[in-house]
């Protein structure tokens, strides 16, 4: 679909908005992955995935926190994760891990970056819940600001509508389309919490009025939370762009 993003801003040239300029909408795309799985693939080690057991070096130690392990959520294999557009953003190999706090604490979260590649199934510690297991497939996408966010007509309703169902029907030939995302912008969450995440690494003597030294955020995961927590909702985990790049994301964190 290397073409997409060129259909893409011609079909927002075509709309007829009065309130916006189509340019102004193409220049807030971010490119995204959308994440569909396959209940019936067979995964092997080291494959990206939701569920079931992470592949992990020897001596890998399982995180947990003061009331025992956390559940094992996902891995992305970052070599699958290459070739879209937005991926520079990812490192180039290597494994993320991403371990949750459910139920009554999605607080809690570890996210591990593994670089080996003699990878082992982890040995699953006493009480430790396995969630089901699901191979990931990975498709290109691209994301908007809610329309809260930009200056639409006053009712937005492209936003829920036009550009989504267009991409629905070119990716997956579904306008309702089901699907979990990395980059881009978040489906559900609240992304206004990114500035008080940013500001927990901000340099004190760093001069606050330079705006080119802004930190971008980047959107690890947005998954459905219902895979841990009956309250379901979506939970997901932002990351500074150049922390995640060099594979440093044990400073990432979470927003609902």
């Amino acid at each position: 679909m290397k073409n997409l993003k060129t259909e893409l801003d011609t079909f927002i040239k075509q709309l007829d908005w009065t309130e916006t300029d189509s340019a102004d909408i193409i220049a807030e795309i971010k490119a995204q992955i959308a994440i569909t799985y396959d209940e019936d693939a067979n995964i092997k080690i080291g494959d990206s995935k939701k569920g079931g057991i992470p592949d992990v070096p020897k001596n890998f130690e399982w995180p947990s926190d003061k009331r025992g392990p956390l559940s094992f959520v996902l891995q992305y294999n970052c070599n699958d994760l290459q070739g879209f557009d937005g991926s520079e953003q990812l490192p180039s190999s290597g494994n993320i891990l991403v371990f949750f706090r459910g139920e009554d604490g999605m607080e809690e979260a570890v996210i591990k970056y593994v670089t080996e590649t003699d990878l082992i199934a982890a040995t699953i510690p006493e009480n430790t819940e396995v969630l089901e297991e699901f191979k990931m497939e990975f498709h290109q996408f691209y994301s908007l600001p809610g329309s809260m966010d930009l200056e639409l007509e006053d009712d937005g309703d492209f936003v829920d509508d036009d550009i989504p169902t267009f991409l629905n029907n070119k990716v997956f030939n579904d306008e309702d389309a089901d699907f979990e995302v990395l980059l881009g912008y978040p489906q559900y969450i609240d992304l206004s919490q990114e500035d008080e995440f940013e500001d927990e690494f901000e340099d004190e003597d760093e001069d606050d009025n330079n705006e080119n030294d802004k930190e971008e955020v980047v959107l690890l995961f947005e998954i459905d939370a219902e895979i841990f927590s009956e309250a379901g909702g979506f939970i997901g985990g932002i990351v500074l762009a150049n922390e995640l790049k060099e594979g440093k994301l044990d400073i990432a964190d979470l927003l609902t």
